[in-house]
Order: C-alpha cells, then structure tokens, then sequence
C-alpha cells in the first residue's frame, strides 16, 4: 500500500526515475540490529488517552515543543514555533488556564531548562535578530563582543524575521570575529536603518527577558539542530545537536537519512567551554541527568543511551533502554523516581518498511521537497519507565503524533507537540493505564 500511494503521488509531478536521479539525498543502509528489533513489552498500557485529556491553552501556543516546570511558583514555561517562550500557571482547569507570552527568541526554541540561577536554558536551532537601540549603541556592542567582557542583549522583537534565512528583508550580512566565546558565530546584520546582532545555538535566558548566546559550535563544527538541554547540579549544561548536517526545518531528511550526524554535548558556563562527549548518533534527542548526577541520559533513534559523567566509569556510553515502542524525543524526570521519554510516533507498517529500504526514505523526501510531506504518523504519546530503564506505562492514542514532550506534574501527565496549538493534559489518577494483555 505504502509502495502504491508513494508511485502514484509522486509519478506525475516530480517524473518518476528522473526525481530519483537528479536529487541529491542519499539515505543509508541501517544497521542490521536495528532492522531486526522487537518492541518491548510495557506492563500497562492507555491506548486511547486523547479520550480522557485536557487540552491546555487552545489556539494561544504554536507548537509549543518542550516543557520545563518551576515547582516553586507553580508555572509552566514552553518554547513555541513563533519564537516566544511563553508561560501558564497550573490549575485544577485547564479551561481557565491564561496563556502568557513572556520573551521571543526570533528563532525556533525547542529544549528549555531552568539554570542555577533561575535563568532559562534554551536550545534554539534558528536565527534571532536582536536590534541595537542606536548607531552609537551598535558600535559599543560590537566593541563589547569583541572584548573580555560578555555584554547581555537584549530582544527586540519587532525587527526579526522568524527562519532559517532572512528571506523577508534584504539584509547585508557582515560577519564579525568574536574572540568572547559565548558569542563566537554572531553576526552583524544591517538594513540600512538598524543594526542586528544575530545568533542561534545553546542561549541563556535571564529572569528579567535578556538573552545571551552561550556557545554555537564545537570542535570547530557549527551546531545546525540544537535540539535537548538539561542542567545539572553543578551548573554544567548538557545538551544535544540533533544534526551538523541539517537545520530543523529539515530534522525530517536526517531522520531518513540514516546517518549519525548527532551529538551530546557539554558547556561550562564557569569556563565558558563546550565539549562533545558522544559522537555519531542517530538523531541525538532529549537529554537528562540523573537524579543521582552520576549519568546523563540521550535520545537517539530509536533509543536512549547513558553517559556517565562520575565515578569510575566516568565518559563510558551504555544503552539505557532499548526497542522503544516508537521514536524518542525528549526525556524527563518527575522528581519521584520515574523518567518520561515523548514518543514523536509509533511504529507504523509504513515506516518500519521505509527505514528498512533506503531508496524508500529517498522516495518520501522527494514527495516531502516536491508535493508536501505525507502525514503517516500516528500512536505519538509517552512512556514512563522506572531509573533502571525499565518499563512502566506506556500512554498514546492513534489520532496523535508528533509528540515531543512529556512531564508528570502532581497527578497529570503534560504533552507539548512540534504541531498541535495547545498542551494535552492527562490525569493519570482516573486513566493510570490497564494492564497490557
């Protein structure tokens, strides 16, 4: 079926044979474990939880990717597809919950965590522009950038174009040397009218809205998918870069690309100095430390590794948790003592014969590049395993994908979507899941 609709659909636009020869992705040959796994079993299971959910915030979120929680004042934080990083308290209704925009990126923020200092971690894979308040402020800043010293930026958000590109404005691009490196890659922008600051990877939000870049690249390669960011006690910031090879406007294509152009990383923000400490995944997802602090859990597909990052077996990779029910995307801790791992999708028929066949993948991408990308996601959700890996609860509903995070708060289970315009709400006291048969 899948071979039929993909001929079809793309045989009278694209040319067939002539497609295929002329584009130039080349998806690879998986390797052979992964062609052969078999899903886990998961002791209990909600299958239609779309049913029993809440959703949270209808219309006032675009998308909105990650979610991070303060327990102290009760607030939700979110990044979204329109660069704003916005805001909700928890209630008892998600009916009553008011939306609150609270600082814009310009960019795409994907994973958000909270700093040692009540600051806001942010892994934003897209340009922000941020507009200097006069001729005479532009140059103090860009001599301050070049200096010792780190000089916050704050946004303006009337001057930036949300994308990968500044299509939309005829921008003369000049690019600056930055010897600071939590500002190494920015860019000077003009228009003629104003000057820009541009810039995009792993960025430090304060508590009063001032974003800061902290660090774009590593070993000398620039990060283009920013994805996942934990903290840990210590203050080091630990975090992914799904991709050097493609932006997050085209996260899908490395996906069926099959190559591992992923990384996990590590930034110091006391000597301002990013590591990478796993190289080659598939992928690279959501990131967490350990509530012990002596691992940090990755996603990958289709899987989550450990790193271990103390004690004796300090900067040794193991699996995790493997033959995941679908595809990982970020991970979290409760706090009692279980993670959450986001499922973008389940394992469909459709996908399990694309990632087997590369010339498949290569066919979707075409279908995606020339006509539109064909939505055959479905059984997105959540799986709750315990601190050894093993499986719990599995929650997911076959009128859902694109799942992209999951955290328990009190007694509900909270989903953000990279394309639902809202926040799914489970309450996992009345829909605990049943036992799997």
């Amino acid at each position: 079926m899948a071979l039929h609709f993909l001929s079809h659909s793309i045989g009278p636009r694209c040319g067939g044979d002539v497609a295929l020869q002329l584009d130039s992705f080349d998806p690879a040959p998986l390797p052979p474990d992964v062609l052969t796994r078999h899903v886990i079993t998961v002791p209990a299971r909600n299958d239609h939880m779309l049913r029993e959910s809440e959703l949270v915030g209808v219309g006032n979120w675009k998308a909105p990717e990650d979610v991070a929680y303060d327990a102290k004042s009760g607030v939700i934080y979110t990044g979204c597809a329109d660069g704003w990083i916005s805001r909700v308290t928890v209630n008892d209704s998600a009916a009553d919950s008011v939306v609150e925009k609270w600082v814009n990126t310009g960019g795409r923020p994907l994973g958000i965590a909270f700093g040692q200092n009540n600051e806001l971690i942010v892994a934003d894979p897209q340009k922000i522009a941020v507009k200097m308040e006069s001729p005479a402020a532009s140059s103090s800043a860009s001599t301050d950038l070049t200096s010792n010293q780190t000089t916050p930026i704050r946004l303006d958000p009337l001057v930036f174009t949300v994308g990968d590109e500044f299509t939309r404005r005829k921008l003369d691009v000049i690019s600056i040397a930055l010897a600071t490196p939590t500002h190494r890659g920015t860019e000077r922008v003009s228009d003629g009218t104003s000057t820009q600051v541009v810039a995009w990877g792993l960025l430090n939000v304060t508590a009063d809205g001032v974003v800061e870049l902290l660090t774009d690249e590593a070993e000398g390669q620039k990060f283009k998918t920013t994805n996942a960011v934990d903290v840990a006690h210590n203050g080091i910031i630990y975090f992914t870069d799904a991709s050097y090879k493609y932006s997050v406007s085209k996260a899908n294509w490395d996906l069926l690309e099959g190559k591992p152009n992923g990384r996990l990383l590590s930034y110091d923000p006391a000597t301002k100095t990013t590591k990478v400490l796993v190289h080659n995944l598939y992928f690279a997802n959501g990131v967490v430390v350990s509530p012990d602090q002596n691992y940090v859990i990755f996603c990958e597909t289709p899987m989550c590794g450990k790193y271990h990052i103390q004690g004796k077996e300090k900067g040794k990779v193991d699996k995790f948790i493997d033959y995941l029910p679908g595809l990982p995307d970020n991970i979290r801790y409760d706090g009692g003592g279980q993670y959450w791992i986001a499922l973008y999708r389940g394992h469909t028929l459709e996908f399990d014969i694309a990632f087997r066949y590369p010339f498949i993948r290569k066919i979707l991408i075409i279908v995606e590049k020339y006509i539109g990308r064909p939505r055959i996601e479905k059984n997105g959700g959540v799986l709750a395993i315990d601190l050894v890996g093993n499986p719990i609860a599995h929650y997911y509903d076959p009128g859902l994908a694109m799942v992209s995070s999951g955290i328990k708060i009190g007694n509900h289970l909270y989903c953000g979507s990279v394309a639902l315009p809202y926040i799914i709400r489970l309450n996992l006291k009345q829909d605990p899941g049943q036992a799997a048969t």
